[in-house]
């Protein structure tokens, strides 16, 4: 069994593209500061907690 998961920056197309999916905000900060969106994608087989967290940042499957 292959065991992945990854992010992409959120965007519709992409999103289209897969099933099990999730947005969360990330910071940017190399010379501007900003938020940005992304998707957390991940296979149907992995059963995600209720919460969870990515270098320490708080992520919450919706």
């Amino acid at each position: 069994m292959v065991k992945w998961v990854m992010t992409y920056d959120n965007n519709d197309k992409i999103k289209s593209l897969y099933d099990n999916t999730f947005e969360f905000s990330l910071n940017y900060s190399l010379q501007n500061k900003k938020k940005g969106s992304e998707l957390f994608i991940y296979p149907g087989y992995l059963s995600l907690p209720s919460s969870l967290r990515i270098g320490g940042i708080p992520i919450y499957p919706s």
